[in-house]
C-alpha cells in the first residue's frame, strides 16, 4: 500500500466515525476571599447573583442588576468585596464601573475590605477623571467603622 492509499482509508475511517463535539467551559471568575468572613448561605447565594449578571449579554443590564444589588441593605464584607472585584475586572466601560462602585460606596453597609479592593485596583479604571469621581466618593464617605 501507498501513503496515498493508507491516507484515504484513515480519512474515510475518521469520517465514518461520527461527530466529535468539542466544548470549552467558560473562564469562571477569580474566587475572592476576605480573611477572617465566613461564606453564609446569604452571601452564596448574593454572590450567584452578582455571576448570574455577567451571563447577560448586554452591559446595560448587568450593570443594572449589578446597581440593585450594590445598593442593598445589609451587604456583608465578602459579598462587598466580590462585587467590587467583578465589577472591576469584568464590566468594560469606566463609566458603568464608576456607576456601579460609587453605588457601592454609598451603602451603609460599605465596609474597609471593599474600600481596599477598590484603592488596590484603580488603576481597572483607565481615565484619572473616572478614578478621581471614586477617589472624592471615598472621601466624602469618611472613616469606615469595620
Amino acid at each position: 500500500m501507498n501513503f496515498k492509499t493508507v491516507t484515504g482509508i484513515v480519512f474515510a475511517a475518521y469520517l465514518g466515525c461520527g461527530c466529535i463535539n468539542i466544548e470549552v467551559a467558560p473562564k469562571q471568575p477569580p474566587v475572592v476571599v476576605v480573611p477572617g468572613h465566613i461564606l453564609t448561605g446569604e452571601d452564596s447565594m448574593v454572590i450567584a447573583e452578582i455571576d448570574a449578571a455577567f451571563t447577560l449579554n448586554f452591559e446595560n443590564d448587568r450593570v443594572r442588576r449589578l446597581s440593585s444589588i450594590a445598593q442593598r441593605p445589609g451587604l456583608s464584607p465578602t459579598v462587598q468585596t466580590y462585587l467590587a472585584a467583578r465589577a472591576l475586572r469584568n464590566i468594560s466601560f469606566d463609566n458603568n464601573k464608576v456607576h456601579v462602585l460609587i453605588l457601592l460606596i454609598g451603602n451603609p453597609a460599605f465596609c474597609n475590605a471593599a474600600k481596599q479592593e477598590i484603592l488596590t485596583n484603580l488603576k481597572k479604571i483607565s481615565f484619572d477623571s473616572n478614578k478621581q469621581s471614586i477617589l472624592s466618593a471615598l472621601e466624602k464617605r469618611g472613616t469606615l467603622a469595620s
